[in-house]
C-alpha cells in the first residue's frame, strides 16, 4: 500500500462534552514497516480539540504500521489515552 494520509479523531469521542472525559494524545510517533521489513519513523503533533484531524504521511509498499503514544493532554492516574478512530488512505 502507498500510505498518502492520515485522519485521527483524538479523545474519547468527537463530541465536546465526551472529549475532556478522557486523556488525549498530544504526540504520536508512526512506524511504518515495508514488506522488506525496512521501518521509518514520522513524529506527529495533535491539537486539543475534538474532531478530526490530518496528516500528510508518506510510505511505500507499508505493511504495517505501529502507533505510539509519546505524550498525553489531561493525563492522570485516573484516565486513560484515548483516540476514538484512526483512518488511513492510501492506493494499492
Amino acid at each position: 500500500m502507498r500510505l498518502r494520509k492520515l485522519l485521527i479523531t483524538s479523545g474519547r469521542s468527537a463530541k465536546a462534552d465526551e472529549f475532556l472525559t478522557q486523556a488525549r494524545p498530544s504526540e504520536l510517533t508512526l512506524t511504518l514497516v515495508t514488506s522488506e521489513g525496512e521501518r521509518t519513523t514520522k513524529g506527529v503533533n495533535l491539537q486539543d480539540q475534538p474532531g478530526q484531524q490530518s496528516f500528510d504521511v508518506h510510505g511505500s509498499d507499508v505493511v504495517r504500521i505501529r502507533l505510539s503514544v509519546d505524550a498525553a493532554y489531561g493525563a492522570r492516574s485516573d484516565r486513560r489515552t484515548a483516540i476514538a478512530e484512526v483512518e488511513f488512505f492510501g492506493r494499492q
